[in-house]
């Protein structure tokens, strides 16, 4: 010992020695452990390894207590033990009845040996009130109730230590269906302290498949109360509903469009179903059912939400049919129905034609006191119905404009209509121009909206002018009305009157018949000549049209011949100008025949002539006499029986046709058609283009009271125009110092006095006489039966009164010169008087 030489190894010797002796020992309490703590009430199996630790085989007791000195539990074993042998020793039950800390001791009774230390042993715990060792499931936080199918959940659960100690445990989930187990998860090694809560978070759980399940989680432990070691839920998993609507078309919003215009159709998807989705939808456009455009567009849509797709713009480049239809191809779709919505678009074609104008006809004539009634033919050749404006115009030759009409219109889509448009009469003869337009808008194609056409206006003969005259008196040429018994379609065209072959029968035979004008002055280089005609001829006879110049002395010139028949009357408008071998100047007379001729076979009913109009051809007849202005009963005064009046007239020569001699006429007839009066003057060689007065004499001095005809009338043999021979018109004498029936100024009847022919262009007077108080209206009328002016309307006691016209219409427009008529009414006499008005 504490010495250090050079080879310590030899320094120390050791020797083992075998001890010989008797030892037992209590090895090992296990039940109970020493620190534990245990519930009140625990029933514990006390338990104790006990060891020989001698050299020879030993036997002892073996004794357990519980707190030896309150005598709470007490036992006894007994045990035999060879060398080196450990027996455990279990003893009877101990019940811990009560709470508190206790020792629980083992020993050996009775017994000695070579080791006492190891004979006794002793272990410490305590017994608490409830479980000293109790885990349970007390919440299950997921999976709960209803979940969607696909859905990805993270189960979770609440763990609490409801015991005394702390505890280390493993927990189990798990996810079944009534055919077995489809998840499981393990979470080991889990802790907790008593009395603490905790959460335990598991794998992801992905719910592949619909239907019912249950979730059970369970903590893997041995402890007081295994009743809450299980917690359960009830899963439903609900099969996911793909499903998209498309709510509605927001473009194309209207349903028809102008050409040209372009749109960004759109549409509305909602998603309807239990998931976001991702969207394709299709947009197909078919032009009258053939496809020009196939667009995709995908956009996400998130469930419960709405989205709106635009696709590319698509112009309406032609007419017609444009359909869309929009189309959600979303893949398992679960309602297919309200994947789909369509819209049919029209492109409008606004497009009308005027096809026609049917009245006035091209290159015909017109006389200028006759109403043309123009008429239209338009066709819809566009898809939608239109409201319209007929623009229609007249033109003089010179391009002037004489007028100009608007007309509403309507017609519908593919149908063809005739309007009527506005009436209008030509003021003077002439070459004439009538346009005719449509206006509208939008209007696809204005290029077919106008038609125009050209004609004369011709100033026409009257129905009671006899102008023309048959070359001898021996011919079968006749004026007047056609018998409609032989010749039903004769009726004539302008009033009563006609020229005819013959009125009531059938023409002669071989026959050379002429019908001829006066000789009329060539105004203008290309004079028109115009008539209407009907004719029935037998085989072999010709009627013929022929013109001569008769200041140059040539031969006739045929205009046009004819045979056969006709149905009905025929208008023949002749360019005398174009007439073969015709030659004129201006200035120059002329004279127009209308020829029959007949062989000796078989007749019939003939040739008629009507309604003759000219144009560039002297209107005013060449020696023709007129009356143009006479005496008339004065302003305001009264025709007193008794009493004397100078008549008076004024009479004119024609400008051309040479010195006129005639007898003139005065005469006066009371109101029974007798002959009271009558007074004759005769005129030698008045001039061409002279005017001459004329007074009769002795004076008219009326004898009786009431109603009296003056007439004037010129006789002259041959006078081309005799229409304008003759005037007439009634005068109301007033009795003398009054009489039966009538009081001095109150006529018996109603009567009006107008003077003929007015050479004041801006004043014409008048007197008018009203038998009883009535109501009166007296207008102004045009030759063709339009209104010009109401100079009065009202009622008016009985007597005479007078009245002015200052010669304008009713918008306050100048009147032009020419023949008017008054009519007076009462309401149960009407009386109508022609004035003519010069300057």
């Amino acid at each position: 010992n504490k010495y250090i030489d050079d080879n310590p190894h030899n320094d120390t010797l050791s020797i083992t020695v075998f001890a010989s002796y008797h030892d037992l020992s209590i090895w090992e309490i296990i039940e109970p452990e020493d620190g534990a703590n245990y519930a009140q009430d625990d029933t514990l199996i006390p338990k104790v390894a006990v060891k020989n630790l001698g050299v020879f085989k030993d036997s002892a007791y073996v004794v357990v207590e519980l707190d030896y000195a309150k005598s709470l539990y007490s036992d006894t074993a007994f045990v035999v033990l060879d060398t080196a042998e450990t027996e455990t020793l279990q003893f009877r039950n101990l019940v811990l009845s009560e709470t508190g800390d206790f020792v629980f001791t083992a020993y050996f009774d009775q017994w000695t040996d070579d080791e006492p230390l190891n004979d006794t042993d002793e272990v410490s715990f305590r017994v608490s009130a409830g479980y000293v060792h109790d885990v349970g499931i007390s919440a299950i936080i997921e999976p709960v109730g209803e979940y969607q199918q696909g859905e990805k959940v993270v189960p979770e659960v609440e763990v609490t230590n409801y015991g005394q100690d702390f505890e280390t445990f493993d927990i189990v989930a798990q996810l079944a269906t009534a055919k077995g187990v489809v998840y499981c998860d393990t979470i080991t090694g889990a802790s907790l302290p008593p009395g603490e809560v905790d959460t335990v978070l598991f794998d992801t759980l992905e719910l592949v498949d619909p239907g019912d399940y249950e979730f059970t989680s369970f903590v893997l432990i041995t402890d007081d109360d295994p009743t809450n070691d299980t917690g359960k839920s009830a899963v439903h998993v609900t099969a996911i509903q793909h499903d998209v609507a498309l709510v509605r078309i927001l473009e194309p919003a209207g349903t028809s469009y102008d050409l040209h215009d372009f749109v960004f159709p759109a549409v509305e998807v909602e998603n309807v179903g239990d998931v976001d989705e991702s969207v394709p939808v299709r947009l197909v456009v078919e032009f009258n059912g053939n496809p020009i455009y196939d667009q995709v567009d995908t956009m996400d849509v998130p469930m419960g939400q709405t989205v709106i797709f635009v696709f590319d713009s698509l112009a309406f480049d032609n007419y017609g049919t444009y359909d869309f239809t929009f189309i959600a191809e979303l893949q398992g779709d679960v309602d297919p129905s309200n994947d789909t919505l369509r819209k049919s678009v029209s492109v409008l074609l606004h497009d009308l034609v005027l096809v026609e104008i049917i009245e006035p006809v091209n290159d015909t004539a017109y006389c200028i006191d006759s109403t043309i009634h123009p008429r239209v033919v338009v066709s819809n050749v566009g898809n939608v119905d239109e409201d319209f404006d007929i623009i229609s115009e007249l033109y003089h030759a010179d391009s002037t404009l004489i007028s100009a009409w608007t007309v509403n219109g309507f017609i519908a889509a593919g149908d063809v209509d005739t309007f009527t448009l506005t009436d209008f009469n030509l003021p003077t003869a002439g070459r004439y121009s009538y346009l005719v337009y449509l206006e509208m808008t939008p209007n696809s194609n204005p290029s077919d909206d106008t038609l125009s056409v050209g004609f004369w206006g011709l100033e026409c003969i009257g129905d009671s002018e006899r102008v023309f005259y048959p070359e001898s008196v021996a011919v079968s040429w006749e004026f007047g009305q056609p018998d409609s018994n032989v010749c039903p379609n004769c009726t004539p065209i302008d009033g009563d009157n006609a020229w005819c072959t013959n009125l009531d029968g059938y023409y002669g035979n071989n026959l050379d018949d002429w019908l001829l004008s006066p000789d009329m002055a060539i105004t203008t280089s290309e004079p028109i000549f115009a008539f209407f005609h009907l004719y029935n001829l037998a085989s072999g006879d010709t009627a013929s049209v022929w013109v001569r110049n008769v200041s140059t002395g040539s031969d006739w010139n045929l205009i046009a011949s004819y045979t056969g028949s006709i149905p009905t009357w025929e208008h023949v408008v002749v360019n005398l100008a174009t007439v073969p071998g015709f030659a004129f100047s201006v200035g120059d007379m002329i004279q127009v025949g209308f020829r029959l001729q007949t062989d000796n076979s078989d007749t019939s009913t003939g040739w008629c002539i009507d309604q003759v109009c000219m144009e560039g051809i002297a209107r005013e007849f060449c020696g023709d006499v007129a009356i143009i202005d006479w005496w008339t009963p004065p302003v305001g005064g009264a025709v007193v029986q008794g009493d004397a009046y100078t008549l008076w007239a004024k009479v004119t020569n024609a400008a051309c046709g040479g010195p006129a001699s005639f007898r003139i006429f005065a005469k006066s007839f009371n109101s029974d058609g007798t002959l009271i009066f009558s007074s004759a003057k005769l005129i030698r060689f008045l001039q061409e283009n002279e005017t001459t007065m004329v007074y009769f004499s002795p004076n008219w001095i009326p004898v009786d009271y009431g109603t009296h005809t003056i007439e004037y009338l010129v006789r002259k043999p041959g006078d081309p125009n005799p229409s304008n021979n003759e005037v007439s018109f009634s005068v109301e004498v007033a009795p003398m110092g009054g009489g039966k029936g009538s009081e001095l100024g109150i006529p018996t009847t109603l009567v009006i006095n107008v003077k003929g022919i007015s050479s004041n262009p801006n004043r014409i007077e008048l007197t008018f006489g009203v038998p009883h108080d009535s109501w009166v209206e007296i207008k102004v009328y045009d030759p063709l039966g339009r209104l010009v002016r109401t100079l009065a309307s009202g009622r008016f006691d009985a007597g005479y009164y007078e009245l002015a016209w200052d010669c304008t219409t009713e918008n306050g427009q100048r009147i032009s010169n020419g023949v008017y008529f008054f009519t007076i009414s009462d309401g149960k006499k009407r009386i109508t008087k022609r004035v003519v008005v010069i300057e």
